[in-house]
């Protein structure tokens, strides 16, 4: 008596039927350390590739049954992510929700790009599926993205990310985000926080000038008028943040 055998699961993004995806007909198939089956095409990963897809290609064999290359070390979540980037497709399936664990996801599978020779910011480029949804989590987790940009040099995707950083305080990048981010975006991130409070700074010490005289605004109610700006900017100065915007102002 034949027993069951259990289907081997198919990536439903990278399967073998290719028509209507955009993606050059598959010649080989990539399996994840959890038996995952991704069909992909040898030109591809080598064209983006600068070490030959780390040295697994080209496959010198025809037979498709030589065709196959074993990834012990991908999970087929980062495997996923990996063939995204490179090919540039949005997925069939709906996207998982914005925690912090479906980024730390994406990172990792960003993090094999380079490991495979493809330099990151070479394919997670704007408007792309993976710029896009690395940049979905900027709103919430914003030191997070900024600091995920910083890892893999995504130029793009720093400046992007940086304005949702302006409401928080610098105080609160600790030592693993700082370590992250690295020297070079870090210092970007303190620059543009104190180059902000810098300009409203500049903005805000400049009292009203003195004008003409008229019934109702004599030059003893311009003088308290200027006294009481400054004190008013005073206070609003010694509070500011680089995201806060200045929503009250004193009556004069």
């Amino acid at each position: 008596m034949l027993q069951d055998v259990n289907p081997v699961p198919v990536s439903p993004d990278f399967g073998p039927d290719v028509e209507g995806s955009g993606r050059p007909a598959a010649n080989i198939i990539l399996i994840a350390k959890d038996s995952v089956l991704f069909y992909a095409d040898e030109y591809s990963l080598l064209q983006f590739s600068n070490n030959s897809f780390k040295g697994l290609l080209p496959l010198t064999s025809q037979d498709r049954e030589r065709r196959m290359i074993f990834l012990r070390d991908l999970h087929s979540t980062e495997l996923e992510v990996l063939l995204q980037s490179i090919y540039g497709v949005t997925p069939k399936s709906a996207t998982a929700g914005n925690n912090i664990e479906n980024l730390r996801s994406l990172s990792r599978g960003i993090g094999w790009l380079p490991i495979f020779g493809i330099p990151p910011k070479s394919v997670v480029l704007p408007y792309s599926h993976i710029f896009t949804q690395l940049l979905s989590f900027a709103p919430i987790y914003p030191l997070e993205t900024y600091a995920v940009a910083e890892k893999y040099d995504i130029h793009d995707l720093a400046v992007a990310a940086s304005s949702h950083t302006l409401p928080v305080e610098l105080s609160d990048v600790d030592e693993e985000l700082a370590t992250c981010m690295g020297t070079r975006y870090l210092l970007r991130l303190f620059n543009l926080h104190f180059k902000r409070k810098a300009t409203l700074w500049n903005l805000l010490s400049k009292e009203p000038d003195y004008h003409d005289q008229t019934v109702n605004c004599r030059f003893t109610e311009q003088k308290k008028a200027k006294q009481r700006w400054n004190t008013g900017m005073a206070s609003l100065v010694w509070n500011v943040r680089a995201g806060k915007w200045l929503l009250t102002f004193l009556p004069f």
